[in-house]
């Protein structure tokens, strides 16, 4: 679904949650008034009795004993399947006319089986991700990579807690994903996963671990106890080195050559500094010439952006880079 594209929509579109998009889209056609009574009192009640089906084969009939979180439960996974439909529309527009028009049923059966796609397409995802993984020693990393998605595939149930991600994640991405429920979770996250392995791949992983251990060292940690996101580490070293005038692919950074870039940046303005490193980040992705990759990593340039211009306005460049020599 492309939430970005403005297609007139009867409600503001920044008020739709794309992590509960069903109930989300019900409870604001209810407040803009877009679906009609009788077909939101329709839809309520064909939900409920999908639910109550839920809770009787989950408990072979005994609905009753249901402890009251697992009935959530229940009612979360029935709902999260129905977001995998809606979800894969192209646009919300598409979604209210689906709510206008599809029975509650169908919409529900299609969410399942996309589902079940999803899941079987994470494990193609995942493989990606680990074909290209980033030679370190870095624990909360290969533990992502080698563990946490078989256990995620040895508890996810897919009926009943399909909203549910049953694996210990600790390793931080770049970027934070979009989506935090379920197999759009995990196959979001190793997406990015293999954009970042990727990225790396340009420095290759001996410039990679040297600078990682560098960055460990700084914090008087080892380089396995990292919790800190890899290409995060590499890219920042990457576009301050480009802004002393290094090859594109450098990230060797001495202390000499910052404490003269902290004197020189203290001279620049927000938006200088911007042009800068967006040119710096231009350059580098015209070398990578990999679109999904460039796509993904683009905005880090205005984001590191701001945090150099405050490190050099308080003199605490040093803080922000990694020095290697």
């Amino acid at each position: 679904m492309n939430t970005a594209i403005s297609i007139p929509l009867p409600f503001p579109r920044e008020e739709v949650d794309i992590n509960n998009l069903t109930l989300s889209l019900l409870n604001l056609c209810a407040a803009y008034d877009v679906l009609p009574q009788k077909r939101l009192e329709e839809l309520r009640a064909d939900m409920n009795a999908e639910i109550k089906g839920y809770m009787e084969r989950f408990t072979a009939g005994a609905s009753g004993s249901i402890p009251v979180k697992t009935a959530e439960q229940i009612a979360g996974s029935l709902l999260f399947h129905c977001d995998m439909f809606l979800y894969s529309l192209n646009f919300i527009a598409d979604a209210i006319v689906m709510l206008k028009t599809l029975p509650f049923r169908q919409l529900l059966r299609q969410g399942e089986m996309l589902t079940w796609q999803e899941l079987q397409h994470s494990r193609l995802v995942h493989f990606a991700a680990k074909k290209t993984r980033v030679r370190c020693s870095v624990y909360a990393y290969n533990d992502v990579i080698d563990f946490c998605y078989d256990d995620f595939r040895r508890k996810y149930n897919i009926r009943y807690f399909s909203q549910g991600v049953p694996c210990a994640i600790t390793y931080p991405l770049l970027f934070p994903t979009r989506h935090e429920r379920g197999v759009m979770y995990i196959n979001e996250y190793y997406g990015r996963i293999k954009l970042e392995n990727e990225l790396c791949a340009f420095f290759g992983d001996d410039k990679v671990n040297v600078l990682l251990k560098k960055y460990a060292v700084r914090f008087s940690l080892d380089q396995s106890d990292l919790l800190e996101n890899i290409a995060g580490i590499v890219l920042t070293n990457c576009l301050i080195s480009a802004l002393l005038g290094k090859p594109v692919f450098s990230v060797d950074i001495s202390g000499e050559e910052c404490s003269a870039l902290q004197w020189e940046l203290s001279g620049f303005g927000r938006e200088k500094l911007g042009e800068k490193l967006h040119t710096a980040m231009k350059n580098l992705c015209f070398a990578i010439k990999k679109p999904a990759v460039i796509a993904y990593i683009r905005p880090f340039a205005a984001i590191l952006a701001d945090k150099v211009f405050k490190a050099a306005s308080d003199g605490n460049l040093l803080d922000m880079v990694t020095l290697t020599d």
